[in-house]
């Protein structure tokens, strides 16, 4: 039984660099890993029926960016985690807003069991533009000019540290691994 390992580790590692990266600030993060079973394959058309834990069946059309499709079987295992998270933390005052986005997309190699792994990051800041202390209410405005009021709930510790003119940033995350166990 061949696995492509590298995935859960580079999911793993990526998801500790985050919360290193952002422990003065507030993360929010989660994973679901399912596994479901190959019920069906037609390799000329690049077709896959998966049967997930609950009985229920998916079919999926497969690119021919999968290099190891052809090795699926009936009765192989597919694990597929997927993971989010949401981090938000201060940056420097004066820091102009930004918009960024990359992403990353790993295969198993040629000849390995099926698998793979993308992960896509956005990152946006904001601008402080005004705080209403007393009703714990803040103005941002974005990298395009746009600006949103918003509540900011009693449980953010650094709401009192906020002054007008600091940055705020936000990096979204999410990455899907799947991992394929052949049978032998």
């Amino acid at each position: 039984m061949k696995k492509f390992g590298i995935m859960k580790m580079t999911i793993l590692l990526f998801s500790l660099f985050c919360v290193s990266l952002f422990a003065q600030g507030i993360e929010f993060a989660e994973a679901e890993t399912i596994t479901a079973e190959v019920y069906g394959v037609e390799k000329i058309d690049r077709d896959l029926w998966l049967q997930g834990p609950g009985g229920n069946v998916v079919e999926f059309q497969v690119g021919e960016e999968a290099k190891n499709f052809n090795q699926l079987e009936i009765g192989d295992m597919v694990n597929i985690t997927f993971y989010q998270s949401v981090a938000i933390y201060l940056g420097k005052p004066g820091e102009l807003p930004e918009d960024e986005s990359g992403s990353v997309v790993l295969r198993a190699p040629e000849g390995d069991a099926p698998g793979g792994i993308a992960v896509e990051v956005s990152d946006i800041s904001a601008s402080v533009v005004s705080i209403d202390k007393e009703n714990r209410i803040i103005t941002l405005k974005g990298p395009l000019g746009n600006t949103l009021t918003t509540y900011v709930d009693e449980s953010n510790q650094n709401f009192d540290k906020l002054k007008v003119g600091d940055t705020i940033h936000i990096r979204y995350t999410k990455a899907l691994a799947i991992d394929v166990e052949l049978q032998d």
